[in-house]
């Protein structure tokens, strides 16, 4: 996945803001994180596996993954890919 970072910890937020894209066929291999993830699909689908249930989100959608979750993230389609990402990474 290829990002940009619009909001950061390090201005002092509680969390990190990634605008992100995957092109086709890009992927995340499965893991896991000590703090909350939240995505939004702007445009195209994405393919989320969470402990073992796959389920294709498009457009218009969010998904919630929390602490300690597995999860792996795949492009299967042939345009790209367009989300947004809100980590809970601060305190």
């Amino acid at each position: 996945m290829a990002d940009k970072v619009i909001i950061s910890k390090k201005i002092g937020a509680k969390f990190d803001l990634w605008y992100g894209f995957f092109t086709p066929g890009a992927y995340a291999e499965p893991h896991s994180h000590d703090f909350e993830q939240a995505f939004f699909i702007l445009r195209g689908e994405i393919n989320f596996i969470v402990n073992g249930e796959k389920k294709a989100v498009g457009p218009n959608t969010a998904v919630y993954i929390p602490p300690g979750e597995v999860h792996s993230l795949k492009n299967e389609r042939m345009d790209m890919a367009e989300l947004l990402v809100v980590s809970m990474t601060g305190k």
